[in-house]
Protein backbone atom coordinates (compact mmCIF):
# COMPACT_ATOMS: atom_id res chain seq x y z
CA UNK A 1 0.00 0.00 0.00
CA UNK A 2 1.24 3.68 -1.30
CA UNK A 3 1.90 5.66 1.98
CA UNK A 4 0.46 9.49 1.68
CA UNK A 5 3.69 11.74 3.25
CA UNK A 6 3.37 15.66 3.58
CA UNK A 7 6.03 17.53 4.12
CA UNK A 8 5.33 20.80 5.35
CA UNK A 9 8.46 22.99 5.09
CA UNK A 10 10.86 22.07 2.60
CA UNK A 11 14.13 23.07 3.78
CA UNK A 12 17.22 21.09 5.14
CA UNK A 13 15.14 18.91 7.26
CA UNK A 14 12.05 18.64 5.72
CA UNK A 15 14.49 17.14 2.51
CA UNK A 16 16.70 15.16 4.96
CA UNK A 17 13.43 13.92 6.70
CA UNK A 18 11.81 12.56 3.25
CA UNK A 19 14.89 11.47 1.49
CA UNK A 20 14.98 8.98 4.95
CA UNK A 21 11.51 7.66 4.60
CA UNK A 22 11.88 7.34 1.20
CA UNK A 23 14.82 5.26 1.61
CA UNK A 24 13.34 3.01 4.37
CA UNK A 25 9.63 2.83 2.69
CA UNK A 26 11.14 2.40 -0.97
CA UNK A 27 10.51 5.23 -3.42
CA UNK A 28 8.05 3.23 -4.74
CA UNK A 29 6.22 3.03 -1.66
CA UNK A 30 5.72 6.87 -0.95
CA UNK A 31 4.33 9.69 -2.53
CA UNK A 32 5.18 13.22 -1.22
CA UNK A 33 3.10 16.78 -1.36
CA UNK A 34 4.94 19.45 -0.24
CA UNK A 35 3.68 23.00 1.36
CA UNK A 36 6.01 25.38 1.23
CA UNK A 37 5.44 28.89 -0.09
CA UNK A 38 8.72 29.58 -1.59
CA UNK A 39 9.72 29.20 -5.16
CA UNK A 40 12.63 28.02 -4.19
CA UNK A 41 11.72 25.02 -2.23
CA UNK A 42 8.93 24.12 -4.39
CA UNK A 43 11.51 24.05 -7.15
CA UNK A 44 13.87 21.95 -5.16
CA UNK A 45 11.20 19.41 -4.61
CA UNK A 46 10.14 18.96 -7.98
CA UNK A 47 13.83 18.71 -8.84
CA UNK A 48 14.61 15.85 -6.49
CA UNK A 49 11.65 14.29 -5.31
CA UNK A 50 9.77 12.08 -7.54
CA UNK A 51 5.98 12.52 -8.43
CA UNK A 52 6.02 15.41 -6.12
CA UNK A 53 2.63 17.63 -5.66
CA UNK A 54 3.19 20.99 -4.13
CA UNK A 55 0.03 22.09 -2.15
CA UNK A 56 -0.50 25.36 -0.39
CA UNK A 57 -1.63 26.09 3.45
CA UNK A 58 -5.31 27.34 1.57
CA UNK A 59 -6.16 24.22 -0.26
CA UNK A 60 -5.35 22.20 2.95
CA UNK A 61 -7.26 24.36 4.77
CA UNK A 62 -10.34 24.03 2.63
CA UNK A 63 -10.02 20.41 2.60
CA UNK A 64 -10.28 18.43 4.98
CA UNK A 65 -10.28 15.14 2.90
CA UNK A 66 -7.01 15.58 1.66
CA UNK A 67 -5.60 16.64 5.00
CA UNK A 68 -7.09 13.22 6.37
CA UNK A 69 -6.00 11.19 3.40
CA UNK A 70 -2.27 11.81 4.45
CA UNK A 71 -0.60 8.38 6.54
CA UNK A 72 2.68 10.56 7.57
CA UNK A 73 3.08 14.96 8.42
CA UNK A 74 5.97 16.06 8.28
CA UNK A 75 6.21 19.48 9.97
CA UNK A 76 9.11 21.08 9.54
CA UNK A 77 9.20 24.79 8.98
CA UNK A 78 10.41 27.19 11.57
CA UNK A 79 8.71 27.37 14.83
CA UNK A 80 6.91 30.77 14.11
CA UNK A 81 5.03 29.32 11.23
CA UNK A 82 3.28 26.55 12.24
CA UNK A 83 0.45 27.66 14.55
CA UNK A 84 -1.59 27.96 11.96
CA UNK A 85 -1.54 24.52 10.22
CA UNK A 86 -1.68 22.66 13.81
CA UNK A 87 -4.89 24.19 14.11
CA UNK A 88 -5.65 22.14 10.61
CA UNK A 89 -4.86 18.86 12.70
CA UNK A 90 -7.85 18.57 14.91
CA UNK A 91 -8.90 14.68 14.54
CA UNK A 92 -6.13 13.83 12.03
CA UNK A 93 -5.80 10.21 13.09
CA UNK A 94 -1.90 9.79 11.20
CA UNK A 95 1.30 10.26 12.07
CA UNK A 96 2.80 13.82 12.93
CA UNK A 97 6.90 14.57 13.33
CA UNK A 98 6.94 17.91 14.65
CA UNK A 99 10.58 19.42 14.12
CA UNK A 100 11.99 21.35 17.26
CA UNK A 101 11.89 23.50 19.28
CA UNK A 102 8.64 21.62 19.30
CA UNK A 103 7.03 24.94 21.55
CA UNK A 104 3.37 23.18 21.98
CA UNK A 105 2.23 19.79 23.38
CA UNK A 106 2.17 16.98 21.80
CA UNK A 107 -0.94 14.54 21.44
CA UNK A 108 -0.20 10.65 21.57
CA UNK A 109 0.29 10.77 17.27
CA UNK A 110 2.87 13.44 17.17
CA UNK A 111 6.55 13.02 17.55
CA UNK A 112 9.20 15.47 18.58
CA UNK A 113 12.48 16.08 16.19
CA UNK A 114 14.56 15.27 19.52
CA UNK A 115 16.70 13.12 17.64
CA UNK A 116 18.77 11.85 20.46
CA UNK A 117 16.15 10.26 22.08
CA UNK A 118 16.45 7.17 19.76
CA UNK A 119 20.44 7.01 19.86
CA UNK A 120 21.14 2.87 20.27
CA UNK A 121 23.10 2.87 23.40
CA UNK A 122 20.00 4.91 25.60
CA UNK A 123 18.28 1.54 26.25
CA UNK A 124 21.18 -0.35 27.61
CA UNK A 125 22.57 2.90 29.77
CA UNK A 126 18.66 3.14 30.95
CA UNK A 127 18.55 -0.43 32.27
CA UNK A 128 22.07 -0.04 33.98
CA UNK A 129 20.88 2.88 35.85
CA UNK A 130 17.20 1.12 37.09
CA UNK A 131 18.78 0.17 40.58
CA UNK A 132 21.73 3.40 41.00
CA UNK A 133 21.32 6.14 43.02
CA UNK A 134 21.87 9.06 41.04
CA UNK A 135 24.03 12.20 42.60
CA UNK A 136 25.18 14.13 39.71
CA UNK A 137 25.04 13.98 35.76
CA UNK A 138 27.31 16.27 33.69
CA UNK A 139 26.70 16.56 30.03
CA UNK A 140 28.51 18.51 27.77
CA UNK A 141 28.17 19.13 23.67
CA UNK A 142 30.75 20.67 21.45
CA UNK A 143 30.29 21.64 17.75
CA UNK A 144 31.95 23.02 15.60
CA UNK A 145 28.82 25.20 14.29
CA UNK A 146 28.43 28.59 15.57
CA UNK A 147 25.64 29.83 17.53
CA UNK A 148 25.02 32.49 14.90
CA UNK A 149 24.54 30.25 11.89
CA UNK A 150 22.12 28.32 14.12
CA UNK A 151 20.58 31.49 14.67
CA UNK A 152 20.06 32.79 11.14
CA UNK A 153 18.62 29.29 10.40
CA UNK A 154 15.42 29.57 12.28
CA UNK A 155 14.97 32.76 10.65
CA UNK A 156 13.49 34.63 13.29
CA UNK A 157 14.87 35.84 16.28
CA UNK A 158 12.34 34.71 19.03
CA UNK A 159 13.28 31.12 18.35
CA UNK A 160 17.42 31.42 17.13
CA UNK A 161 18.90 30.94 19.96
CA UNK A 162 21.63 27.88 20.00
CA UNK A 163 19.77 26.80 23.20
CA UNK A 164 16.79 25.25 21.18
CA UNK A 165 19.20 23.73 18.88
CA UNK A 166 21.61 22.15 21.16
CA UNK A 167 19.99 22.77 24.87
CA UNK A 168 17.33 20.58 23.74
CA UNK A 169 19.67 18.26 21.89
CA UNK A 170 21.44 17.50 25.28
CA UNK A 171 19.12 17.87 27.73
CA UNK A 172 16.21 15.33 25.82
CA UNK A 173 19.24 12.75 25.77
CA UNK A 174 19.74 13.28 29.68
CA UNK A 175 15.93 12.57 29.98
CA UNK A 176 16.34 9.61 27.77
CA UNK A 177 18.40 7.54 29.54
CA UNK A 178 17.30 8.07 32.63
CA UNK A 179 14.89 5.58 34.00
CA UNK A 180 11.56 5.81 35.00
CA UNK A 181 10.64 9.35 33.60
CA UNK A 182 12.87 10.69 36.94
CA UNK A 183 13.60 14.42 34.98
CA UNK A 184 11.70 16.93 33.79
CA UNK A 185 8.86 16.49 36.13
CA UNK A 186 8.80 19.87 37.93
CA UNK A 187 8.16 24.18 37.48
CA UNK A 188 11.31 25.97 36.32
CA UNK A 189 10.93 27.74 39.06
CA UNK A 190 11.23 24.77 41.29
CA UNK A 191 14.53 23.56 39.86
CA UNK A 192 17.20 26.01 41.23
CA UNK A 193 18.59 27.11 37.97
CA UNK A 194 21.72 28.87 37.59
CA UNK A 195 23.25 29.91 34.43
CA UNK A 196 27.38 31.05 35.06
CA UNK A 197 27.96 31.53 31.17
CA UNK A 198 26.22 32.76 28.63
CA UNK A 199 27.92 33.92 25.45
CA UNK A 200 28.35 33.89 21.21
CA UNK A 201 29.88 30.54 22.06
CA UNK A 202 29.10 29.22 25.17
CA UNK A 203 26.49 28.12 27.32
CA UNK A 204 26.52 26.48 30.59
CA UNK A 205 23.65 26.11 33.45
CA UNK A 206 22.78 23.87 36.33
CA UNK A 207 19.99 22.82 37.52
CA UNK A 208 18.31 20.03 40.79
CA UNK A 209 15.35 17.68 40.17
CA UNK A 210 14.37 15.06 42.55
CA UNK A 211 17.86 15.48 44.64
CA UNK A 212 19.78 14.72 41.80
CA UNK A 213 21.91 17.80 40.29
CA UNK A 214 22.31 18.50 36.71
CA UNK A 215 25.10 20.28 35.00
CA UNK A 216 24.89 21.44 31.21
CA UNK A 217 27.66 22.98 29.25
CA UNK A 218 27.36 23.88 25.34
CA UNK A 219 30.21 24.69 23.51
CA UNK A 220 30.46 25.99 19.69
CA UNK A 221 32.68 27.23 17.19
CA UNK A 222 35.13 24.86 18.03
CA UNK A 223 37.92 23.36 16.02
CA UNK A 224 38.51 20.47 17.57
CA UNK A 225 35.45 18.63 16.39
CA UNK A 226 34.09 17.69 12.73
CA UNK A 227 30.55 16.94 14.34
CA UNK A 228 28.52 17.25 17.63
CA UNK A 229 30.43 15.31 20.49
CA UNK A 230 28.37 14.44 23.21
CA UNK A 231 29.88 13.33 26.95
CA UNK A 232 27.53 12.46 29.74
CA UNK A 233 28.96 11.82 33.02
CA UNK A 234 26.72 10.18 35.76
CA UNK A 235 27.56 10.13 39.12
CA UNK A 236 25.92 7.50 41.49
CA UNK A 237 26.72 6.33 45.40
CA UNK A 238 29.64 4.43 44.19
CA UNK A 239 30.71 4.55 40.44
CA UNK A 240 30.77 7.08 37.69
CA UNK A 241 29.44 5.49 34.32
CA UNK A 242 30.58 7.53 31.41
CA UNK A 243 28.44 7.46 28.01
CA UNK A 244 29.57 9.54 24.58
CA UNK A 245 26.86 8.15 22.58
CA UNK A 246 28.65 5.24 20.95
CA UNK A 247 30.26 3.79 24.30
CA UNK A 248 29.28 3.09 28.19
CA UNK A 249 31.90 2.45 30.76
CA UNK A 250 32.19 2.19 34.48
CA UNK A 251 35.05 3.53 36.31
CA UNK A 252 34.21 1.30 39.30
CA UNK A 253 34.26 -1.64 36.91
CA UNK A 254 30.49 -2.64 37.94
CA UNK A 255 30.08 -3.69 34.40
CA UNK A 256 32.05 -4.33 31.01
CA UNK A 257 32.50 -1.68 28.80
CA UNK A 258 29.30 -1.73 25.80
CA UNK A 259 30.67 -0.03 22.53
CA UNK A 260 27.77 0.65 19.24
CA UNK A 261 28.97 -2.52 17.41
CA UNK A 262 27.61 -4.59 19.76
CA UNK A 263 23.89 -3.59 19.32
CA UNK A 264 24.58 -4.36 15.94
CA UNK A 265 25.39 -0.82 14.68
CA UNK A 266 29.01 0.25 13.42
CA UNK A 267 30.23 3.52 14.23
CA UNK A 268 30.90 5.15 10.71
CA UNK A 269 26.98 3.87 9.77
CA UNK A 270 26.24 6.34 12.65
CA UNK A 271 28.12 8.89 12.01
CA UNK A 272 26.90 9.33 8.72
CA UNK A 273 23.29 9.74 9.83
CA UNK A 274 21.70 6.72 11.33
CA UNK A 275 20.64 8.18 14.14
CA UNK A 276 17.89 10.29 11.92
CA UNK A 277 17.39 6.86 10.56
CA UNK A 278 16.72 5.26 13.88
CA UNK A 279 14.23 8.00 14.45
CA UNK A 280 12.10 8.18 11.31
CA UNK A 281 12.42 4.63 11.74
CA UNK A 282 10.86 4.80 15.16
CA UNK A 283 8.42 7.32 14.06
CA UNK A 284 6.84 5.28 10.84
CA UNK A 285 6.53 2.62 13.21
CA UNK A 286 4.63 4.51 15.81
CA UNK A 287 7.22 3.90 18.76
CA UNK A 288 7.39 8.06 18.79
CA UNK A 289 9.02 9.76 21.56
CA UNK A 290 10.94 7.97 24.45
CA UNK A 291 10.16 11.80 26.49
CA UNK A 292 6.46 12.49 27.56
CA UNK A 293 5.09 15.80 26.01
CA UNK A 294 5.12 17.20 29.40
CA UNK A 295 8.26 16.23 29.68
CA UNK A 296 9.61 17.90 26.11
CA UNK A 297 8.07 21.15 27.44
CA UNK A 298 9.59 21.01 30.70
CA UNK A 299 12.99 20.88 28.98
CA UNK A 300 12.20 23.11 26.80
CA UNK A 301 11.19 25.79 29.59
CA UNK A 302 14.41 24.97 31.37
CA UNK A 303 15.65 26.32 27.89
CA UNK A 304 13.59 29.56 27.55
CA UNK A 305 14.48 30.19 31.23
CA UNK A 306 18.45 29.74 30.49
CA UNK A 307 18.20 31.82 27.39
CA UNK A 308 15.80 35.16 29.35
CA UNK A 309 19.20 35.15 31.67
CA UNK A 310 20.96 36.79 28.75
Amino acid sequence: MTKKVLVVGFGRMGLSHSVIISGILGAENVEFDVCDPSFAAKRMASGLVRGVKCVTLKQLRGDKALVRSYHFILLTAPPFLRAEFLALLEGFKGRVFVEKPVLVELSQNQMSGYVNQHAPLNAVLRERLVSERLRKVTARLITNVSFERIKSGWRSKSYGCVLHEFGGHVLSLVGAVLPERKIFQKPVEDLCLQVSAHSRDIATFSFVDGGVVYSIELIANSSDVRKATYDLVVETSDDTIHYDLYSISSEAGKFDPVFLPEVGVSVSFYLRGFDFTRQMEAFLVGDMDVLSSSQISALERIVLAVEGTK
